[in-house]
C-alpha cells in the first residue's frame, strides 16, 4: 500500500515513515509523487483544512493520501491563532518574531491564566473517497516539545486505524 503525504516538509515525512514503520505501507512525499502545487489552507478548521489537503492529493493521483494541519490556541486570547496559527501575524514574518510578538500580546495576563493546548489533526483518504480524521492534542507551553508530542499522538492513531485496515 503506497500513501502520498500531501506536504513538502521532509521533516513531517521522516516522521511518519518512523512511526508506520513495520507495517506494509510505503509513504511518498508530495514531491516524490510528482505533485508541486500547495493547496490553500483557508478552512476555519484543523481538520478543514487537512482533508482539503488530502482530497487534492487523493484526486490528483487517484490513490490513498494523507495530509495534516496544526495549531495552538491560547486560552486568555480567546483560542488565537488556533487554526491561522502559521499567518496569524503575518505571511512572512519569522518564527523568532512570531513568538516575539505573540509574548507581547499575553504579557499583561497573569501567568496561570495564560493556558492552552497544540494540536494536529491528520486526515487520510482513500482512492474511494472514504475519509477518515485522527487528533492529537497536548497542553502546556513548552513548543519544541509539544510539536512532536501532539503530532506523534495523530500519527499513532493513523497507525492504529491503518494495522487493523491493511
Amino acid at each position: 500500500m503506497q500513501i502520498i503525504f500531501s506536504t513538502h516538509n521532509q521533516g513531517k515525512v521522516k516522521e511518519m515513515r518512523s512511526v508506520l514503520q513495520g507495517l506494509p505501507i510505503e509513504i511518498l512525499s508530495a514531491e516524490e509523487a510528482s505533485i508541486f502545487e500547495d493547496v490553500e489552507e483557508d478552512g476555519e478548521t484543523l481538520t478543514a483544512n487537512a482533508l482539503k489537503k488530502a482530497k487534492f492529493v487523493a484526486e490528483k493521483i487517484g490513490g490513498w493520501a494523507m495530509a495534516d494541519d496544526t495549531g495552538f490556541f491560547i486560552d486568555a486570547l480567546n483560542g488565537a491563532p488556533g487554526v491561522f496559527a502559521s499567518r496569524w501575524l503575518g505571511e512572512n514574518v519569522v518564527e523568532e518574531e512570531k513568538a516575539r510578538q505573540t509574548i507581547a500580546k499575553i504579557s499583561g495576563i497573569r501567568e496561570e491564566d495564560r493556558g492552552g493546548y497544540f494540536e494536529t489533526v491528520v486526515a487520510l483518504v482513500s482512492p474511494e473517497k472514504e475519509e477518515w480524521v485522527f487528533s492529537g492534542r497536548v497542553k502546556g507551553s513548552d513548543e519544541q516539545k509539544n510539536l512532536l508530542s501532539h503530532r506523534g499522538e495523530a500519527f499513532r492513531k493513523l497507525k492504529e486505524f491503518l494495522q487493523t485496515y491493511v
